[in-house]
Order: C-alpha cells, then structure tokens, then sequence
C-alpha cells in the first residue's frame, strides 16, 4: 500500500515457534496488522488457537452497499468472543494487539490485551508508549479500548510480543529512543535484540514496525 512500510522481525525458541503476525489491505488506503503470543507453542492446544486466532481476525464488514472498516477494539473484541468460545480447559491466556493505518491522514488506531503497550515514535521527541487496561485474550469477556493517534511522515509505531519482558515496562519504549536513527529492518532487528537480551527467560519475541512514508 503506498505510504506505509512494514518491518518484522520474528525470533521463536523453538523450531515451531509461537508468536503469530500479519498485515493486510483492508482498502485502497487502510492496512490492518497484528502480532499475537497464543503461549504454547508447538502443542495440540496451541496449534488449536493459532488456527483461531487466523479465522477471527477480520478487518471488515461486508455490506449490501459496501463494507466498513472495523475499528481494532470491534476486532479484538471479536477475537476474544471467538477464543472464550472455542471452550478449552485450562482456559487460554492469549497475548494480542490489532491495529489500523489511514495512510491518506496517518490516523492510527490499536487495541490490544496482554502485549506490552505499543511504542509510537515521533519524528522529534521521546517515544511513547501507550499505555492502557488489556487484559489477556480467551479466558472471559471482557472491553479492550483502542488508543488513537497520528503517524505523520517518517513516524513508526511498534508492536511487540513481550520477548520475557512484563506488559507495560519500559525496555520497548528505550529502545526504539535508542535506535530511532536506523530504520526499516534494520530498526526492527535492533529493538528485538534489546529486548532478547533483557528477558529473564528465553521466550519468542516478535517486533512488528509500522513506518509511514
């Protein structure tokens, strides 16, 4: 989609490898993306809600007379329903966060529960995080409020399974401050290393980088 570029940069601690990401053309000018640590990675139960997780992520509604955009916390929302309905026992704790780009205004939008809050980095200025409620996905009902704001030109925003490091701290947010003059793949290695090497025990670590252009 013109105006907006994606880095990934995805480490698994095992050959089957839990955390699961994506990006998608949700329209002409809309991208959705998402990354996810479903926990149990290369077992029945996470084979189980991996394939969940790809068959409740939907970006849109189709109409009669068209489609409509669904906002991250419709998805998220949705995504947790679906995960709470598949009925297993022990109950799942799913860490996930679901965005939206207009990249015709740069109005960017995430919901997430259980991942560590999303980093947005302006062109001047210390990064972000936003911070927020988001419990983990699949165990009961709950809300996941979607945060907004603008990504202007050369701005990112950063999502990242927690990589062994707890939701809500600061290494993600240091990090992207530290290597804010890289970019592309390049700044997506640099973050994921931080925090590989910050993590008390080995888990995957997956940094998603939306950049718009």
């Amino acid at each position: 989609v013109p105006g907006v570029r994606f880095a990934i940069h995805h480490r698994s601690r095992s050959r089957a490898g839990g955390d699961l990401y994506e990006a998608t053309r949700l329209d002409e000018h809309t991208v959705g993306f998402w990354v996810a640590d479903p926990g149990d990675p290369g077992t029945a139960t996470g084979g189980m809600i991996g394939l969940a997780l790809h068959r409740a992520v939907v970006g849109k509604e189709i109409r009669p007379d068209g489609y409509r955009i669904l906002p991250p916390d419709e998805v998220v929302g949705k995504v947790n329903r679906d995960l709470v309905g598949v009925g297993l026992d022990p109950a799942p704790l799913v860490a996930f966060g679901y965005g939206t780009l207009d990249v015709r205004s740069g109005r960017v939008g995430v919901s997430r529960g259980g991942l560590p809050a999303p980093v947005r980095l302006p062109a001047s200025g210390p990064a972000e995080p936003w911070h927020g409620p988001g419990p983990f996905l699949g165990a009961f009902e709950a809300e996941f409020a979607a945060q907004y704001g603008q990504l202007e030109p050369g701005e990112r925003l950063i999502l990242s399974t927690d990589g062994g490091v707890a939701p809500g701290d600061g290494p993600l947010a240091a990090s992207a401050d530290r290597h804010r003059e890289r970019r592309g793949q390049d700044f997506a290695d640099a973050i994921a290393r931080d925090l590989i090497a910050a993590a008390t025990d080995p888990d995957d670590v997956t940094v998603l980088v939306v950049e718009r252009e």
